[in-house]
């Protein structure tokens, strides 16, 4: 009964994402023809870095989360979901600004063929800019509601997630008619930001002190690395072209985009700089015959 009591919250809350998926695609049928292709492909482009980075991250540090919480360790629960969520920020955060940039180029690397006309890239462009906004949200999000798994809660993440779902059908009907596809993208970023506040301030109504202060001084460092990646972005966006070449030197524009927000963030001193760069170097160290001669 225990297994069953903790499982029937899991399985709504997958309803749940299922039925904003469902309400997104009804309402994109009421659009002109594509939209909902436009979705789904922007929606694809979107999850790369939330699958590589934010749901990896957000799985990398429940089992310890859920540790702390065994042994009644709630401080040191809070100091890990506060980094956690700091250190998601910080490859969200950029990961976003690059989406926004880069938007156009990205989408004509990788779908811009066949039937796949130019109008079509810039029609999902559109689209991948409203959910880019909400990448920091829906990865953080995973982290909030994987602290409540840890404390064997696993209704509240089920509470927050509805009323997200009721907010991005009525923002959904909001803003689809002035921004067309883009606005159904952009209700469930913003949905996805309402989730997370929910949350974390009911975490915090929970735990107490969930490091807010060193968390806002980490999103200044971030921010700020940030806006030096999106001053390099937009300085190359236009530059780009297409074929082959535009192929090389949009995969070029994106190495050195990284290379300039891990400079910028290695000046202010970033420790989330320091903390992935120790998680890939152990990552490695792992991968079978890493250490063979």
């Amino acid at each position: 009964m225990t297994i069953a009591g903790r499982l029937w919250p899991a399985v709504f809350a997958l309803a749940a994402v299922q039925v904003t998926v469902l309400v997104n695609t009804l309402l994109a049928s009421l659009l002109p023809q594509g939209t909902v292709s436009y979705l789904y492909y922007a929606d694809r482009v979107m999850e790369f870095p939330l699958g590589v980075f934010g749901i990896a991250l957000a799985t990398a540090v429940l089992p310890g989360m859920a540790g702390q919480a065994a042994r009644g360790e709630h401080r040191a629960l809070t100091e890990t979901f506060a980094f956690a969520l700091r250190l998601s920020a910080f490859i969200a955060i950029p990961a976003a600004v690059g989406l926004l940039a880069l938007g156009y180029p990205i989408v004509r690397l990788l779908f811009q063929r066949g039937e796949f006309s130019p109008s079509d890239a810039v029609a999902t462009t559109h689209a991948l800019a409203g959910y880019a906004v909400g990448l920091p949200a829906f990865s953080a999000t995973r982290i909030a509601a994987q602290t409540f798994y840890a404390l064997g809660d696993t209704r509240t993440p089920v509470r927050a997630g509805f009323a997200s779902v009721v907010a991005n059908v009525g923002l959904a009907f909001a803003l689809m008619w002035p921004l067309q596809h883009a606005g159904l993208a952009l209700a469930s970023s913003l949905s996805a930001y309402l989730n997370l506040v929910l949350l974390c301030w009911l975490l915090r109504r929970r735990l107490g002190v969930i490091g807010a202060r060193e968390t806002l001084r980490s999103l200044a460092r971030t921010c700020t690395a940030s806006l030096a990646l999106g001053v390099w972005c937009l300085a190359v966006a236009g530059r780009l072209g297409a074929g082959w070449q535009g192929t090389v030197r949009t995969l070029g524009a994106l190495v050195v985009g990284a290379a300039v927000y891990a400079i910028v963030a290695a000046a202010l001193r970033a420790p989330e700089l320091r903390a992935l760069f120790g998680m890939l170097r152990r990552r490695r160290e792992t991968l079978p015959g890493a250490g063979s001669g």
